[in-house]
């Protein structure tokens, strides 16, 4: 394929696993959870019977609908077998030809890097029979798994990817009905996809609907009434609610509007068998006019190239609509999406793509919530593709070079396949753009100055200037097919160009540009002796940074609307916990972007979508309600826990006093141990493989801990999971809840970074013990991490939220933490024994 290779190999790169008697028994030990067993065999070249009796031997748990792995899971399965298995054994276990892998690590939020940018080479692993000493390591093998993950096997439990099935995701739930309520509205409420959604839902919800008034419902006990008034001088989503003794009257300039309304209508009411609501009126005015995230279980690299309900299910879709999201994002190729003049090849499927993505967009109407396409362009090529098109050539970079932006080909190349792509796609909410990122986009994507600028036409030209008139392009093509289409211009990566370049790029932006800044980008902060400053988002500091604000000053001076990237649900600080339960840090980053006149918000990046805790105390900042009082962060603690409520508070202010000694750099939050937790695991000796990008941690330390010293690094950890146990504390009364799970998963991360950190500074004689000291040591900390291993396998049979984050899937999966399991007792075997000796 034109545009992808795969990884190279390296034979100097070995994973050992003393834990399995072969590495056979490693690949089906990985592996059974994910791909069927006729698949497996397939794979080792075998017959199905002895697959499965290689399971059982090693006292695996029953298949369970690994289908759904290869559609939803795949990143979890290259992962897993990418030290395992050599590329042939790969793609025959994934079932894809060199080209699609090839794209899969390409463009799937670039796991070609988060895997290291190499392929180990691996021998082929055949089955065979197990010799003696094989069988009796077997044995052994099957007595710890009997003994610390078989006795789960009876537990209720959810199956991976089942996020939804047992959360109620309704607000104020309502059991029963109430007799004869009818509706009258204007009809332009009922022409929206939305508000006739709304009913459709209420009806399954609540046990009842409302019907329009006639001789058989002549004297109704209640009358809700929806007018719209399109000359008011609003925002589309402005309502006013008032609530009678017999009736509810919506009002909204839009049916925008009136949908926020009866959202708004169904939060407030808390009665049990009736509409239970307060007799008042509200006056809503939305603080922040678009609120867009990523899919929790949104497919990233190939998008559209699988059923819409894949990565946006109904229930995850009304969820966000109830908490006040009204924008979903997704990555789009240009060449994917519409045809690519000089390559057709490289589109092919583009219709069915097409198809996909206007799926979404009507998914996205009945629920308020508009589709929003990240692009990242021009794609670079490789150097063979400018033999035929000398023309078009830029910067080099490596093997490529950038399709250059300032010549006419690529221009009207950007120009053409934009206007198609929103004429193809109407009702499509707009765009975001990255100009300055990981890929090799134009000329400037990577290079900082003219003088180290080689393309002969961008070397006239600053950086800034590229910057602004590539995005200045996309935005007015875009609106020129549909003037409501947004596109923001985001200023990551946009710091070297300094703060002049960054103001003129901003003044030279097309005016319909809404500018959007990471809130902490450059946000000084302070860890022990280290002063430091942010370089990513994080949820352990409060921004917005300096920087951000004087980039958004810049915007109002020149006419742009802003727009800040925030994480509210979690960041690479805890990305497998599907929320980090800090929720006064939430409200103060809500309270600042507020108080600064933030207009629009981007929730999340590839991971922070769940429907979460967090986002309930976000979406109290998203409307400002005119005559009503502010927002009670107590009253709303009491609404979500009644009685444990001040428990709560407690714990989550502990929580957040923890979390504030977090060791954060960006390369020790993307390289450390933090994410993978007790999956992660321990080895005797040290492995001298590196530390990948959010994907492997290995014992890398150095990595780790970057830019600090390891005594602090350690101490930072400590005292983050210390605190956070007297967190959990607090805890000891509640119930087993989703808040409780996921507390208790954010401190069992924290708690097994330390313990990490601390077993190879010991192993590696950094911490001075004796030899029986550091062998005791050393067998205690491994004992700790089985302990956390078997916790961390039971709250996964229960939350198949635990591990997950969508640009990486199930980043450990429940085979991860039973391989840790294995791992650790045969680390305490070999330190009792010497100390024994």
């Amino acid at each position: 394929m034109l545009t992808d290779t795969l990884p190279q190999i390296r034979e100097d790169i070995e994973l050992k696993l003393p834990h399995f008697p072969t590495r056979m028994q490693a690949a089906v030990f990985r592996l059974w959870e994910m791909v069927p067993a006729f698949r497996l065999a397939e794979v080792l070249e075998t017959d199905e019977a002895h697959i499965r009796q290689l399971a059982q031997d090693m006292a695996l748990p029953p298949q369970k609908n690994t289908g759904e792995w290869m559609e939803k899971g795949y990143i979890t399965i290259i992962r897993s077998a990418w030290y395992l298995l050599p590329y042939e054994q790969l793609l025959k276990l994934l079932g894809w030809d060199s080209e699609q892998l090839a794209f899969i690590l390409k463009e799937d939020d670039f796991l070609d890097i988060k895997l290291g940018s190499l392929k180990p080479a691996c021998k082929p692993v055949l089955y065979r029979e197990l010799n003696q000493e094989e069988r009796r390591e077997t044995k052994q093998l099957r007595e710890v798994m009997e003994q610390y993950i078989r006795n789960f096997d009876g537990e209720d439990c959810t199956l991976p990817f089942a996020f939804f099935e047992k959360k109620d995701l309704h607000a104020g739930m309502i059991s029963g009905c109430a007799d004869r309520w009818v509706l009258e509205a204007d009809p332009e409420c009922l022409q929206s996809e939305a508000v006739n959604q709304f009913f459709r839902d209420f009806k399954i919800d609540y046990g009842f609907a409302f019907s329009a008034q006639d001789e058989k419902n002549p004297v109704p006990e209640g009358r809700l009434t929806l007018r719209i008034h399109p000359e008011w001088q609003k925002q589309r989503e402005y309502h006013e609610l008032t609530i009678e003794k017999h009736r509810i009257l919506i009002e909204a300039k839009a049916p925008d509007g009136i949908f926020r309304g009866l959202l708004y209508m169904e939060a407030l009411s808390q009665g049990p068998g009736h509409l239970a609501l307060p007799i008042a009126s509200y006056r809503r005015t939305p603080s922040f006019t678009t609120r867009f995230i990523y899919s929790y279980c949104g497919i990233y690299g190939n998008a559209f190239d699988v059923p819409v309900s894949t990565s946006y299910p109904e229930q995850l879709m009304k969820s966000y609509a109830r908490l006040g999201i009204n924008g979903v994002w997704l990555p789009a190729v240009l060449y994917k999406m519409v045809p690519f003049p000089f390559e057709p090849a490289l589109s092919d499927g583009w219709q069915e793509r097409m198809g996909h993505l206007n799926e979404l967009i009507a998914l996205g109407q009945r629920y308020g919530i508009r589709i929003y396409l990240y692009l990242n362009e021009p794609r670079s090529m490789p150097l063979s593709f400018f033999e035929k098109y000398p023309e078009l050539k830029g910067h080099t970079f490596g093997e490529n070079a950038s399709l250059c932006t300032q010549s006419e080909g690529v221009q009207r190349y950007i120009r053409d396949a934009v206007r198609m792509l929103c004429e193809k796609a109407p009702g499509l909410g707009g765009f975001f753009t990255i100009t300055r990122s990981e890929n090799h986009t134009n000329c400037y994507s990577h290079v900082d100055t003219q003088e180290a600028q080689e393309c002969p036409r961008c070397r006239n030209k600053k950086p800034w200037e590229v910057v602004a008139e590539l995005n200045s392009l996309i935005a007015s093509t875009a609106r020129s097919v549909d003037p409501s289409i947004q596109v923001f211009a985001w200023t990551w990566s946009w710091s070297p160009m300094g703060n002049d370049g960054v103001r003129r790029c901003i003044e030279a932006l097309d005016p319909g540009i809404t500018l959007m800044c990471t809130n902490e980008e450059h946000l000084d902060y302070t860890v022990g002796p280290v002063k430091e400053h942010l370089r990513d988002y994080t949820l352990s500091r409060i921004g917005p940074s300096v920087q951000s604000r004087t980039f958004w000053d810049y915007a109002k001076e020149n006419g742009h609307a802003t727009a800040a990237k925030v994480q509210l649900n979690n960041t690479w600080e805890a990305s497998t916990a599907p929320y980090i339960p800090v929720y006064e840090n939430i409200l103060k980053i809500m309270r600042n972007l507020k108080e600064l006149g933030v207009e629009n918000l981007m929730v999340s990046w590839t991971l922070g979508g769940y429907p979460s805790e967090n986002l309930k105390f976000a979406s109290s900042f998203f409307f400002e309600e005119e005559k009503n009082k502010s927002f009670s962060y107590e009253e709303a603690l009491k609404f979500l826990y009644h009685e444990n409520a001040p428990a709560v508070s407690r714990a989550v202010h502990k929580f957040c006093e923890a979390f504030s000694n977090y060791p954060f750099y960006v390369e020790s939050v993307y390289n450390g141990p933090h994410n993978a937790g007790p999956s992660n695991l321990l080895y005797s000796e040290p492995t001298g493989l590196k530390a990948t990008m959010t994907c492997y941690a290995f014992d890398d330390l150095d990595s780790w801990r970057t830019i600090f010293e390891e005594d602090l690094y350690e101490d930072c950890f400590r005292r983050v999971a210390e605190g956070w146990q007297d967190g959990m504390q607090e805890l000891t009364s509640l119930d087993e809840c989703e808040f409780k799970d996921t507390a208790h998963m954010c401190g069992i991360l924290f708690r097994s970074s330390y313990n990490q950190i601390r077993f190879i500074r010991i192993r590696d004689g950094h911490i001075k013990l004796s030899a029986q000291e550091r062998q005791s040591a050393l067998s205690q900390l491994a004992e700790q991490e089985l302990e956390l291993a078997v916790t961390t396998y039971r709250l996964m049979l229960r939350n198949p939220s635990i591990g997950y984050e969508a640009a990486n899937h199930y980043y450990f999966n429940r085979s991860m933490l039973m391989e840790k399991v294995l791992n650790c007792a045969e680390l305490i075997r070999k330190y009792n024994s010497y100390n024994q000796k």
